[in-house]
């Protein structure tokens, strides 16, 4: 790696610079010595500053406080003597800093700008170091254009690929998916559900594909008991898959976690799903530094698992309790999580409501939000259609409702007039329900469809 004191090639531009965040900050370090311990937090030491000038102010500062000695513009002044005799410009930019007015709230901003320049620099000289050894040794371009693997737009365009694998269709492809929502709102629920849809191959939620796939199941906060109870309701009475596996308890990743899940599907190539509930216990803590950093890389060691397993990995997780006008912001922690997943589903839902909205978007996806129907009794979901489609239909599901309520099957003309409608646009909307399986037509009445029947939204194939 080449260094800030490397002579540069002249055809180069110089490197990125971050100087007037380096001098925000000694400024402010001069003037309040309580500042060292955010740049302590945030691991700045003598190497995130670019002029050697700063780089010996910083010194001096750190050395102070180390030696727990006051810090003031003199005291600074002396120690730098004594290393520097007397250098002039050290002098004249201590002055220089004692006249900058830089609030101390605004410190933390300058510092993340100083860590990540030094990051661009450190990316900046191994560019140079590269580009240097291939002129030293007389490569040629194509050794080095295989080193970097770089390709031309005509080989990209020319390139084949097999058709995007989706293990529930436009819903949850191949990759790293996360799911969201405020806690106690269903994410277990609607994961569960989708788990078992999976195993046993049909649609989900009553409209979706999937594939029929073996599946693993991370139930990290439930109980065996819990889980019992849940599956007995969403089966209803249907044959539990041998191919849904779970797990109530799990190693970190810390722990070794990633390498155990690793081994297992390199050993069960029939599973295609792993659903992780939640990821909160098995991220473990941050550790001290750039969380967005360590958010990130954490996110990429569990993409690349699935990746490299060719499955779908969902991990659940929450929002948080503030709002925002882009809902990938309410989703809680740092824009390293979202940034590194392939596909977000963010499910949201007024409490104590069977109504939601599944909000969908990734980078092979559509962006779309689905209209949710949850059912208590049974503790699945049914898809409604998509959000705005369905907001604007409230006489299909007063049609419903309607049906749902009456103890006995129910006549068109009966509808129509509880609804205050003519029986020939009534008709119609029986027809669509009917087609869409939420009704069916019993000797001239209409009844729940036992698909559907309010509850679970999956639909098996016998």
């Amino acid at each position: 790696m080449l260094s800030t004191t490397d002579k540069l090639n002249p055809r180069f531009k110089p490197p990125p610079t971050a100087l007037e965040a380096e001098n925000a900050i000694l400024s402010v370090l001069i003037k309040d010595q309580t500042a060292m311990d955010i740049l302590r937090k945030k691991g700045v030491d003598k190497s995130n500053f670019q002029s050697v000038i700063n780089q010996n102010i910083y010194s001096a500062l750190k050395c102070l406080e180390d030696d727990q000695k006051e810090i003031d513009i003199i005291s600074v002044k002396t120690h730098l003597q004594k290393k520097h005799h007397g250098d002039k410009a050290i002098s004249d930019k201590l002055i220089a800093l004692c006249g900058l007015e830089i609030p101390t709230f605004n410190l933390n901003t300058h510092v993340d700008e100083l860590v990540e320049n030094k990051q661009r620099r450190e990316c900046y000289f191994e560019g140079l170091r590269l580009v240097e050894k291939s002129h030293s040794q007389n490569w040629e371009f194509k050794t080095l254009r295989n080193q970097l693997k770089i390709l031309t737009a005509k080989e990209i365009v020319r390139m084949t690929f097999t058709e995007q694998h989706w293990i529930a269709e436009n819903l949850l492809p191949e990759g790293l998916s996360i799911l969201c929502g405020r806690p106690k709102l269903g994410k277990s629920r609607l994961a569960l559900d989708v788990a078992v849809a999976v195993a046993l191959g049909g649609v989900a939620f009553g409209k979706i594909p999937v594939n029929k796939a073996g599946v693993l199941y991370l139930a990290l906060e439930d109980s065996a008991r819990r889980l019992n109870k849940r599956l007995n309701l969403l089966l209803q009475g249907i044959e539990a898959p041998e191919n849904l596996f779970l797990l109530t308890e799990f190693q970190t990743i810390t722990n070794g976690g990633l390498e155990i899940l690793d081994q297992w599907l390199t050993q069960k190539k029939d599973v295609e799903l792993v659903i992780v509930d939640t990821l909160a216990k098995i991220k473990g803590g941050n550790k001290r530094g750039d969380i967005y950093a360590q958010d990130y890389e954490t996110m990429s060691k569990i993409k690349k698992i699935a990746d490299k397993n060719k499955v779908s990995i969902l991990l659940v997780h929450h929002t948080r309790k503030a709002t925002a006008d882009d809902y990938l912001d309410t989703v809680s922690g740092t824009t390293g999580i979202t940034g590194a997943v392939d596909t977000v589903l963010l499910l949201q839902k007024d409490r104590g409501s069977a109504d939601a909205v599944l909000h969908v978007t990734g980078r092979d996806i559509e962006e779309q939000s689905l209209a949710l129907l949850s059912d208590d009794q049974t503790l699945g979901w049914t898809l409604l259609g998509n959000e705005t489609e369905f907001s604007m239909s409230k006489e299909r599901r007063d049609v419903v409702d309607i049906i749902r309520d009456s103890k006995e099957p129910v006549r068109t003309k009966d509808i129509a007039a509880s609804l205050g409608k003519n029986e020939n646009a009534v008709t119609r909307l029986l027809t669509k329900l009917s087609k869409d399986k939420f009704i069916k037509q019993s000797n001239g009445r209409y009844i729940l469809h036992p698909l559907y029947n309010g509850r679970s939204g999956n639909i098996i194939k016998r």
